[in-house]
C-alpha cells in the first residue's frame, strides 16, 4: 500500500467543499507515507465558518478510517485562510471589495508598496483608493485611485483592522 495522496484527498474533499459554497485552496500532504499531514485550507465568496471545516474534518476522517489508508497515523488539518492570505481568485477580489488592502507591485523593476480601499477588479486590472496618512491618531484620508494590471502584482491582502 502507498501512502495517501493530495489527488486522493482533493478528489474527496472538492464535491463536499463545493456543496458548502467553498473552494478548496490549499491542500498539502507531507510528512512520511506511513505519518502523513495532511493540511486543507477552504476559502469561498463567503466567510468559512467552523461548522464548515468540522464537516469536511469529520467526513474526511471518516472516509480514511474506512479506507485501505485506516492503519496510517495522520494529522489532519482543515482551517480557513487568515489574514494574511494574498487574493488572487475573481471570488476573492469580490469579498474584499471596500476593505483595506496592502498592494505591491512592480513598475519598472521596482517593487512599489500601497495602502488603500480596494475599489474595482477586472479580469486584468485591480482598482484601489489610496490611503492617504493623516495627524497620527486620525482616521487616514482616501486620495488618489491606482489602477494596476493583475499581472505586475507581486502581493494583494487584506489588512486587519483593529478598533
Amino acid at each position: 500500500m502507498s501512502g495517501i495522496t493530495k489527488e486522493i484527498i482533493e478528489a474527496f474533499v472538492a464535491p463536499l467543499a463545493k456543496h458548502r459554497g467553498l473552494h478548496i485552496l490549499h491542500c498539502i500532504v507531507r510528512g512520511t507515507s506511513s505519518r502523513p499531514v495532511i493540511e486543507i485550507s477552504l476559502d469561498g465568496s463567503k466567510p468559512v465558518l467552523i461548522e464548515d471545516c468540522e464537516h469536511i474534518s469529520r467526513s474526511l476522517l471518516e472516509y480514511i478510517e474506512g479506507s485501505e489508508y485506516k492503519n496510517l497515523n495522520y494529522r489532519l488539518d482543515v482551517l480557513s485562510p487568515g489574514v494574511d492570505e494574498p487574493i488572487i481568485h475573481d471570488y476573492q477580489f469580490q469579498r474584499t471589495i471596500s476593505k483595506l488592502v496592502a498592494l505591491s507591485y512592480k513598475k519598472e523593476e521596482i517593487d512599489l508598496p500601497k495602502k488603500g480601499i480596494l475599489t474595482g477588479f477586472s479580469e486584468t486590472t485591480v482598482t484601489i483608493t489610496q490611503e492617504i496618512s493623516g495627524v497620527k491618531g486620525t482616521k487616514p484620508k482616501l486620495g488618489d485611485e491606482i489602477v494596476v494590471d493583475r499581472d505586475r502584482i507581486s502581493l494583494l491582502k487584506q489588512v486587519a483592522v483593529i478598533r
